[in-house]
């Protein structure tokens, strides 16, 4: 498994490089203005499911976690993203 992390919004070339390039099993989290996704209910991210989720702190900082909460979108806190950096193969920085 691949972590692929994400620091644009879907409207930037990198979020479709980023969803063009992930395997069956790697997992992409949307930090710093890639949670800015949430805004974007139409993007081919979220048919990803459970293998998208968002930095929970990035969405505190811009004041989009209630609206995650609402639309039941997984997050994780930094303390399960460095887990799950430590389980993965590989980590690849889109930006």
């Amino acid at each position: 498994m691949i972590v692929h992390t994400l620091n644009k919004p879907p409207s930037m070339p990198a979020a479709q490089q980023a969803l063009a390039a992930l395997g069956e099993k790697d997992v992409l989290v949307l930090i710093e203005e890639g949670v800015h996704a949430v805004l974007h209910p139409s993007w081919n991210g979220w048919q990803l499911g459970e293998r998208l989720v968002l930095l929970q702190e990035d969405l505190d900082a811009r004041g989009l976690a209630s609206l995650a909460r609402s639309k039941a979108l997984p997050s994780i806190t930094v303390d399960e993203f460095v887990a799950l950096t430590v389980s993965c193969d590989n980590i690849i920085a889109w930006y």
